[in-house]
């Protein structure tokens, strides 16, 4: 778990994952909010049918906390399934 707060919208670092364990990555991920947390700042990749630009800016500043369960096997740079727990003011 990690305490974040809501600094806008992102374009993400294009990050993927390998496809079914091969050394081949699955199609680049793109829109995404940008998070401030006390380690530093974090891109939450949105789905694809999300636009991160109206949605960073309606819940602008809002705190809450992030969510995951990284797999032992999951490397730093790949992105996994997470959670976004906005705090009960939103």
């Amino acid at each position: 778990m990690l305490r974040v707060r809501i600094a806008g919208a992102s374009a993400g670092d294009r990050l993927g994952r390998p496809v079914n364990g091969s050394k081949t990555y699955g199609p680049p991920l793109s829109s995404a909010l940008r998070l401030i947390s006390p380690s530093g700042s974090r891109d939450l990749l949105l789905e694809r049918c999300l636009d991160p630009v109206p949605l960073a800016e309606a819940l602008m500043d809002a705190e809450g906390r992030l969510y995951w369960t990284p797999k032992p096997e999951d490397q730093p740079e790949y992105s996994v399934p997470t959670l976004l727990a906005l705090d009960d003011s939103w």
